[in-house]
């Protein structure tokens, strides 16, 4: 009963490490297209139109 109780706190502990890297991962890979998009267009404005 107690190792049954202690591997399901090791899994749920386990799944919510898996989802907090898995949320920080989607927030930073967001973040660096927004920073992207927003050098881009920086360079488009700083570029003169031929």
């Amino acid at each position: 009963m107690t190792t049954a109780s202690a591997i399901l706190t090791d899994y749920s502990q386990y799944i919510a490490m898996g989802f907090s890297m898995s949320v920080i991962l989607s927030f930073t890979l967001w973040a660096i297209m927004k920073l992207w998009r927003f050098v881009v267009d920086i360079i488009k404005l700083s570029t003169p139109y031929r």
